[in-house]
Parts: C-alpha cells; sequence; structure tokens
C-alpha cells in the first residue's frame, strides 16, 4: 500500500507531508496518524503541501481539526509549499491570519531566526470560520474557532438550503467554543434546512460542544455521528 502521509522529523519539526488528493478516506488515515504523533513532546509541527493540488472542503475540514490539536497540545502548526491558489483559499477565509504560510519549503528554512526569536509564533486566535460547499449531493458545511457572541455570522445568515439536496453535514471538528449566540446562528441555519425537507448530521463536535447543544435543548435538530464517513454515509 503506498504511504499516503510521509512523517519524518526534520529541524526539530515534526513533518508531515500530505498526499496529492485528500479525499474522504485519505484524510481519516491522515487524521489517525496525526492524533498519533501530535503530544506534548512535539510542539513544532509543519505540514507539507508540495504534492497537493487544492484543498477542498474535506481538506479544509481536517486542517481547521489539525490546528486544534495541536494547540490544546501547546504546539505551533506551519504550512508549507503552498501553491497560490491554495494560499488564495486560505486568504479569502481570513486562515492567513491563523497560519503561519510559507510558499516553499526553502523561504521556511530561510525564516528559522525569525521563528526562533517569536516573529511567527503568535498566530492570531481562528475568530469564527464557516463555509459551506457540495460534493456528491451533500452539503458539507464547515464551522471552526469560537462561535459566540460578538462574531461575523453575515455568511451563516444569508445561507439558504438548496432545493436538489436533502442532506447537510456540520463538520464541528474545529470548533471549540459556542455560547447561546452561537447556538442561535446554528439553530437558526438548520431550521431553514429542517423546512426545506433536509437533514442536519453533525460530526466532530467535542463532548463539550455536544453537552452545550443539549443543554440549550435543540438536539432534536440534529442527527450526531462519531465521525465523517458516518455523517456522510
Amino acid at each position: 500500500m503506498t504511504e499516503i502521509v510521509k512523517i519524518e522529523k526534520k529541524m526539530n519539526y515534526l513533518w508531515f507531508s500530505f498526499p496529492e488528493i485528500i479525499n474522504l478516506e485519505y484524510h481519516v488515515i491522515i487524521e489517525e496518524k496525526l492524533k498519533e504523533f501530535i503530544s506534548s513532546e512535539e510542539k513544532l509541527i509543519v505540514l507539507d503541501f508540495s504534492k497537493t493540488a487544492m484543498l477542498y472542503s474535506s481538506g479544509l475540514g481536517l486542517l481547521i481539526r489539525i490546528r486544534r490539536l495541536v494547540h490544546e497540545a501547546g504546539g505551533h502548526i506551519y504550512l508549507v509549499n503552498v501553491k497560490s491558489e491554495m494560499f488564495h483559499l486560505l486568504s479569502t477565509l481570513n486562515l492567513d491570519k491563523v497560519f503561519n504560510i510559507f510558499p516553499t519549503d526553502v523561504e521556511f528554512e530561510l525564516s528559522q531566526d525569525e521563528i526562533l526569536e517569536g516573529c511567527f509564533a503568535a498566530e492570531s486566535n481562528l475568530e469564527f470560520l464557516f463555509t459551506s460547499q457540495v460534493e456528491s449531493q451533500v452539503c458539507r458545511m464547515i464551522l471552526g474557532g469560537r462561535m459566540i457572541a460578538g462574531r461575523d455570522y453575515s455568511d451563516c445568515s444569508h445561507f439558504s438550503p438548496l432545493t436538489d439536496i436533502s442532506e447537510y453535514v456540520f463538520d464541528l471538528g474545529g470548533l471549540e467554543l459556542i455560547d447561546s449566540a452561537g447556538i442561535d446562528v446554528l439553530c437558526s441555519m438548520a431550521q431553514k434546512i429542517k423546512l426545506a425537507g433536509g437533514e442536519n448530521r453533525i460530526f466532530g463536535a467535542s463532548e463539550l460542544i455536544r453537552d452545550l447543544i443539549e443543554v440549550f435543548d435543540v438536539d432534536d435538530l440534529f442527527v450526531f455521528f462519531d465521525c465523517e464517513k458516518d455523517a456522510l454515509g
């Protein structure tokens, strides 16, 4: 079997080289591999996209979840060999302010002095991210960061269910916190989907996020799944 993700130690960084395509099958394997290696002992993580042509919704969701894992372990994450199309996508979602991104590994290596001095260490907090994309007749929605009062929810407010789509999958793997304001926004989208005859599926919610959804007594709007594969099934 071809190695899907290459893992090695380079320049005191744990270096993950991603495959050409990050599809559902691959990203589940990648995420499990990352969980094995990311720990309190491994503080510096590099994701190498030299082989990866583009990020789609599954890959983007994976990236947000990896960020949460690394930060919970007290580490830092760096993206290298990021092609222009991918950088444009990340910057459109303001994720260039959340990740340290380098177009080439050479530029990353040349920046080591600045990194060691802490110039690149303080990534911005992921305030809130929402993106949606239809793949294989399923609308996949990624919610990341902190879904709390004061955030910009205009993209969520403008969201409308599609007439030919009945399955909507919410990826909450990158969601760090939600409060009553965030619950209201989430429920507003879910109610629109339900009124249009769609089904709301959630995966990746941490125990805290799921408990908060249940506390506000809106869990009947959703069907919860343990993993993306089951949610998409």
